[in-house]
């Protein structure tokens, strides 16, 4: 009977994990594709800055894109990481 209870615990804090991780696989998975639309975003911006750059002030702003860009890059792949790692500890 002992046993039973045991299993039956660990079953339900596997269930509990597995929601817990499909919650957070689900929320960065929407924030990776906000942040994919932010990227898109900054490079129709970049691209339109470059085609109407007329003074030293556009290359700043290009500059700074370029840096927020590099950021939302970094985010992406981290955020993907962890998506992956999460994945795979609820696979195994």
């Amino acid at each position: 009977m002992k046993e039973s209870v045991t299993l039956a615990n660990r079953l339900i804090e596997g269930q509990v994990l597995n929601a817990q991780y499909a919650e957070e696989s689900y929320q960065l998975k929407r924030e990776n594709c906000n942040l994919k639309k932010q990227i898109e975003e900054i490079n129709n911006l970049n691209n339109n800055t470059t085609e109407t750059k007329n003074n030293n002030s556009s290359d700043f702003l290009i500059t700074s894109n370029n840096n927020e860009l590099e950021v939302l890059h970094e985010t992406v792949n981290r955020l993907s990481a962890v998506c992956f790692l999460k994945l795979f500890f609820i696979v195994t």
